[in-house]
């Protein structure tokens, strides 16, 4: 009986994350090798970030821009987040942490906790920064982006 209720749940987990592949536009358009058009949201607010993600049946994905834009992580990226999944469009968020220091992975898991399906790290400027900001978001799925800088 006990492995029974177990198997249901695993069967839930893996129907759980198949339907959540199934909304995630970014990765249909990688895998059908399509264009994938987005959008760059810069100013917090439950109805800007549902307006954009709704503008559009051709978005794939919307950045939440923290570091230059007014969005604050905390707590407007989660609320931006929320209205752009509900719209299946792809959420990713730019952190403000510029570089890799003690304040990027918290950065990272708050982001990815809040539901962004990728991260873009601004000033990554060697190797080393890259794999901190990896090591940082190891977490099941998401794509992870790197702002890079010659210099």
């Amino acid at each position: 009986m006990g492995n029974k209720i177990s198997e249901k749940k695993a069967n839930s987990v893996v129907e759980l994350f198949r339907l959540s592949m199934t909304t995630h536009s970014l990765l249909k358009a990688f895998r059908s090798s399509q264009p994938a058009f987005g959008a760059w949201l810069t100013v917090p607010g439950l109805l800007h970030a549902r307006t954009l993600a709704k503008s559009s049946p051709h978005l794939s994905w919307i950045v939440v821009d923290c570091e230059h834009g007014t969005v604050p992580l905390v707590p407007g990226a989660a609320e931006s987040v929320s209205a752009i999944e509900s719209a299946c469009v792809t959420p990713i968020i730019r952190i403000p942490a510029t570089g890799v220091s003690g304040s990027t992975s918290w950065q990272i898991k708050y982001a990815l906790d809040a539901g962004a399906r990728g991260i873009i790290v601004p000033m990554v400027r060697n190797i080393l920064f890259l794999l901190f900001s990896v090591v940082a978001s190891i977490y099941t799925n998401h794509i992870i982006g790197f702002q890079c800088r010659k210099g």
